[in-house]
């Protein structure tokens, strides 16, 4: 809102955008898709006024819808959605490499561990940008001696396609993963993201 200097960009404009469109007073286009997709989904709005209207929730939503709608991505959004369906990670990393990471670090006793009771669900950027996040994860699981693996066929958790609007692809991610993690009596994740 500072940004941009106009209401719609503050999250009461975001849902003023939600009730125009739900009252079908205004339709989506490329001009609204602008507006609404700059908001991070941090939640910050609901924590300074509490008003008890799930904003985040409403803002994915609208996104959603957006992208329904046939209003063209953005740009970025597509790439990124492109590269996940083509390799199961919004960086256009190679699959193969996804616990590398813990190869080099030498924690290959607990690349898929048979019979463990905890799933450690890594995550994306943890395993493809900021390999120390699960090397030392890890570590402290082993320390304290929790009984974990690490499952290479873990995919993106879904989290930033629900951010862009993009949700039957996050639901195909989700299910993926909550498929190969059933089986474990807890899961533990270094990303709030992927928890969510």
């Amino acid at each position: 809102g500072i940004e941009f200097e106009w209401e719609a960009y503050w999250n009461a404009g975001k849902i003023w955008i939600a009730r125009s469109i739900l009252n079908e007073d205004l339709e989506f286009s490329e001009d609204v898709r602008d507006v609404i997709f700059p908001c991070i989904t941090c939640g910050m709005c609901s924590a300074q006024c509490e008003n008890k209207i799930p904003t985040v929730d409403i803002i994915e939503a609208l996104r959603a819808a957006c992208v329904e709608s046939g209003a063209p991505m953005i740009d970025q959004h597509a790439l990124i959605e492109r590269l996940a369906k083509e390799k199961n990670n919004p960086y256009g990393q190679e699959h193969v490499n996804r616990v590398k990471w813990a190869r080099d670090a030498g924690l290959e006793k607990f690349i898929n561990k048979k019979g463990a009771k905890v799933g450690y669900f890594v995550g994306c950027t943890a395993s493809y940008k900021q390999m120390d996040i699960p090397i030392a994860t890890c570590k402290i699981l082993e320390q304290l001696g929790v009984d974990f693996s690490i499952i290479t066929d873990e995919v993106c958790c879904g989290s930033p396609f629900f951010r862009i609007g993009s949700v039957d692809l996050a639901q195909n991610f989700m299910k993926t993963n909550l498929d190969l993690y059933k089986n474990f009596e807890q899961v533990v994740f270094s990303c709030a993201g992927c928890y969510k």
